[in-house]
């Protein structure tokens, strides 16, 4: 159904019901993505964004923005909930109907949307800004890059928030350097734990910011991390534990992964002992990563858990 309704569109386009192709008039800039090349007017004032990592950045660059999928936004971005932006479907699946309708000058996506990459170019023009897991601050820093190609007159203001994340960020590798203690990343989700090693989703922790993961463990680099049981973070006994709770994301239940950790073999662990297990902002970590506000939060969690 879908990519028959695209190619629908398309024949409108055709018989002249118009395009968001770049007018000749305007100038354009060719920017190089994930997904290839494509050509972008300057300036675009109609961008529809499926990446809420992407979109904290346009917030805080007072940036213009059109459409969002506004079921994935958490109260930072209450802003973009008004009835001057558009929802545009959710993070993995675009209302095709209502993109063709707005006709917009960009479409912004990341991995959770990249499957519909060609669907989505015959509508606008689109680029792919999908993080790479192992390098998360390469990923921030060739964003805001792509940003200053789209928006020349921000230079100032993005080079300027751009300086702020990298100063955290050595301030943190200072605290960092000589880190012995090693530090086990935990995703919750109901009754079940995952943990993230070097170069998984989360594994910029220990790939960039010098966190020391478990030793002689291999862990599986998947997006959704290795499953595991209480007894392998009693076994291991990591001094520091960071948890993620993805229910508060996805059904809003705040106590979730508290009370799964609540018991005797977490609590024999160095970790629970010294209390150091922090339970990070889910949604700067699973939803908004690649974000300046979010990589602050991120930061400050972490340098706040090492003291």
């Amino acid at each position: 159904m879908k990519k028959s309704f695209v190619m629908i569109v398309v024949l409108m386009f055709i018989v002249g019901c118009g395009s968001s192709t770049p007018d000749q008039n305007q100038d354009t800039i060719t920017i190089k993505h994930s997904a290839g090349e494509s050509e972008v007017v300057l300036n675009p004032q109609k961008v529809v964004i499926f990446d809420i990592g992407i979109l904290d950045m346009y917030q805080i660059l007072d940036l213009p923005v059109a459409g969002v999928p506004q079921a994935s936004l958490s109260e930072r971005f209450n802003a973009y909930r008004g009835s001057d932006i558009t929802n545009v479907g959710t993070l993995k699946e675009p209302n095709y109907e209502v993109l063709a309708e707005m006709q917009p000058d960009l479409i912004i996506i990341s991995a959770r949307a990249a499957a519909e990459y060609d669907e989505l170019s015959i509508i606008a023009p689109t680029i792919n800004l999908t993080l790479d897991n192992e390098h998360y601050l390469d990923s921030l820093n060739n964003r805001l890059d792509i940003l200053k190609q789209l928006y020349p007159d921000k230079d100032e203001a993005i080079e300027s928030e751009r300086s702020k994340v990298m100063d955290s960020v050595d301030a943190l590798k200072v605290k960092t350097a000589n880190m012995q203690d090693t530090t086990l990343f935990v995703m919750s989700n109901g009754d079940t734990l995952s943990i993230y090693g070097p170069g998984s989703r989360f594994g910029f922790i220990y790939d960039e910011l010098n966190f020391k993961p478990l030793a002689n463990i291999e862990v599986d680099e998947s997006t959704h991390g290795q499953q595991i049981g209480f007894e392998f973070i009693a076994q291991h006994n990591p001094q520091y534990i960071i948890v993620l709770d993805r229910l508060q994301v996805t059904e809003n239940n705040r106590e979730s992964a508290h009370e799964l950790l609540d018991n005797e073999l977490i609590s024999i662990t160095d970790a629970y002992f010294n209390n150091n297990i922090t339970y990070v902002d889910p949604f700067a970590w699973y939803v908004e990563a690649g974000g300046l506000e979010a990589t602050h939060i991120m930061l400050a969690e972490l340098d706040k858990l090492i003291k």
